[in-house]
């Protein structure tokens, strides 16, 4: 019986630690890109020299409080947050706001990102 993945999950550490850095600085640049939290957040970084998993260490962390801040941007509710046009928002998450304003994650519709091997 085949996995999830059969390419992914037979790959090597190392080339699977490639393909996770490859899809993440795809990720990360797109969130500098289209984002205004993480293009400030970001300013000081290149996605294209995160290449090893210890480079992750210079990402600055992201908290509720970076999250409520942006969120008071225009345009209403998801504000710097949203890394898009707000006409492609489909669905959103709410966090319950039992420490402070509710947080709101607009969600986009999106394809899976299915990776195989090609020969």
């Amino acid at each position: 019986m085949d996995g999830w993945n059969p390419y992914l999950e037979r790959l090597d550490r190392t080339q699977l630690t490639w393909v996770q850095l490859f899809h993440f600085r795809n990720l990360l640049g797109f969130a500098k890109q289209y984002s205004r939290l993480y293009r400030d957040k970001l300013k000081d970084l290149d996605p294209d020299r995160i290449t090893t998993l210890d480079a992750l260490k210079r990402i600055p962390l992201t908290d509720k409080t970076d999250l409520r801040k942006y969120q008071e941007l225009p345009p209403y509710p998801y504000g710097g947050i949203l890394a898009g046009n707000i006409e492609q928002v489909t669905t959103y998450r709410q966090t319950s706001g039992t420490t402070g304003k509710p947080v709101y994650v607009p969600e986009p519709k999106f394809r899976t990102l299915k990776i195989e091997y090609q020969e």
